[in-house]
C-alpha cells in the first residue's frame, strides 16, 4: 500500500490510459463494421448498374429519346381517346338551382322521344330519377354524380330510340348520394342495390354502373351495341343477357341484378310485345278519330318450296335483353 500511495500518480496515468486504449479499441472496431457495410451498400450498387448495363435495351441516348417519342405518343393518344369520355366538376354550386329544371325538362324529352320513335314505356315511367322526381331539396355534396348519371341516362336511352327497340322496361344506377339511399326501400325498380361507382386513382376517373332492360328483335340489338361502341359518353357493355321475350321468367324481367317494379299489366301493358309489333308496323296508333280503312293487302303467290326444304329461313322472334353498361367519367381539377 505504501508503493501504491507512492505512485499514485502513476496508477492513476496507467488506468487513464487503459481507459482510452479500451474506447480506441472499440471506435476501431465498430468503424470496421461501419466500412464493411458501407463496401456491401457499394458493391451492391455497382451490381445492380452493372445489370442495368447488361440489360437490353441499354438506356443510353438513342433509347433515351425513342422513350421520349413513346412517351409523346402515349400523351397524344390519351389526348385524343379522352373526347369519348366525359367529365366531372368537382364544383356542384352551378348545379344546386339548377337541378330541378333540368331533371324534369331531361325526364320531358325522354318521353317524348320514346312517343317519336315509338318505344314502349312503362306507366308512370322516370327513367330512374323517381326519388329525385318529387323532391325540392337535394344532396348537394353527390349532386355532380347525380347531374352526370342523368346525362348517362338520356345517352342511352337515345341509343334505344334510334335502334327502335319495341319497349324499355327498366332502367337502372348506382345509387350515389344520401336521397338515392333513402329510396332504395321504397323505390328498388331503380337502383342497383349490390352496385356503387367506383373511382379509379390511377385514371382519376369514376366508374358508374347501370342496367337498362328492353324487348327488341336481333336487328335492334345489333343496332343498340353499336350504338353503345360509338357513344361519346364513355359507354362500355359489360354483359349482354337474352332470352325470349314470350318466356316466363321472373329473373329475366329483373334483368340482371334484381326485379323492377311492375305493373298489373306487366311493364309493357295490356298490348304485350305482339300488340306493340303490330302498332308499330300496322299504324294502330291512329289517334282520337280512329284508324283510316286500310286497302286490303295484294295476294302474294307463294313461292315454289323446292322437296326437303320446310321454305323458313329465319323466323325473327321478339327478345328481352338485359345490358350492364359502365360509363367512365374524368374527374376535373378542383376549381
Amino acid at each position: 500500500m505504501d508503493w501504491v500511495k507512492q505512485n499514485l500518480s502513476l496508477m492513476v496515468t496507467g488506468l487513464v490510459a487503459l481507459a482510452l486504449l479500451g474506447g480506441a479499441g472499440y471506435y476501431f472496431y465498430s468503424k470496421m463494421a461501419k466500412e464493411k457495410e458501407i463496401s456491401a451498400q457499394v458493391d451492391a450498387t455497382l451490381q445492380t448498374l452493372t445489370d442495368y448495363q447488361n440489360k437490353e435495351p441499354f438506356p443510353n441516348k438513342k433509347n433515351l429519346t425513342q422513350a421520349e417519342q413513346n412517351a409523346q405518343l402515349l400523351q397524344a393518344f390519351m389526348a385524343k381517346e379522352t373526347q369519348f369520355f366525359g367529365d366531372i366538376p368537382t364544383n356542384s354550386s352551378s348545379y344546386t338551382s339548377e337541378f330541378n329544371s333540368l331533371l324534369l325538362n331531361t325526364l320531358d324529352q325522354l318521353k317524348n322521344r320514346a312517343s317519336e320513335a315509338s318505344v314502349s314505356l312503362p306507366t308512370n315511367f322516370n327513367f330512374s330519377f323517381s326519388a329525385q322526381r318529387d323532391l325540392l331539396q337535394f344532396d348537394q355534396t353527390n349532386l355532380p354524380l347525380v347531374t352526370t348519371q342523368l346525362a348517362d341516362v338520356k345517352a342511352i336511352c337515345e341509343v334505344l330510340y334510334n335502334a327502335k327497340v319495341y319497349a324499355l322496361i327498366a332502367v337502372r344506377r348506382a345509387p350515389v348520394s344520401t336521397n338515392d339511399t333513402a329510396a332504395l326501400s321504397t323505390q328498388p325498380q331503380d337502383y342497383l342495390a349490390n352496385k356503387k361507382a367506383v373511382t379509379n386513382d390511377t385514371a382519376n376517373a369514376i366508374i358508374l354502373p347501370y342496367e337498362v332492360s328492353f324487348k327488341c328483335s336481333t336487328p335492334e340489338l345489333t343496332a343498340v351495341l353499336e350504338g353503345c361502341a360509338t357513344n361519346r359518353n364513355g359507354l362500355l357493355v359489360q354483359s349482354v343477357r337474352v332470352e325470349p321475350a314470350e318466356a316466363e321468367s321472373t329473373e329475366m324481367e329483373g334483368g340482371i341484378y334484381g326485379p323492377p317494379a311492375m305493373g298489373p299489366m306487366g311493364a309493357f301493358g295490356p298490348m304485350g310485345v305482339g300488340g306493340m309489333m303490330r302498332q308499330r308496323y300496322m299504324g294502330m296508333a291512329a289517334g282520337p278519330y280512329g284508324r283510316p280503312p286500310m286497302a286490303p293487302a295484294p295476294t302474294v303467290q307463294p313461292s315454289p318450296v323446292r322437296p326437303g326444304s320446310t321454305g323458313i329461313i329465319l323466323k325473327e322472334k321478339p327478345l328481352r335483353v338485359a345490358l350492364l353498361i359502365e360509363s367512365i367519367k374524368l374527374i376535373q381539377a378542383t376549381q
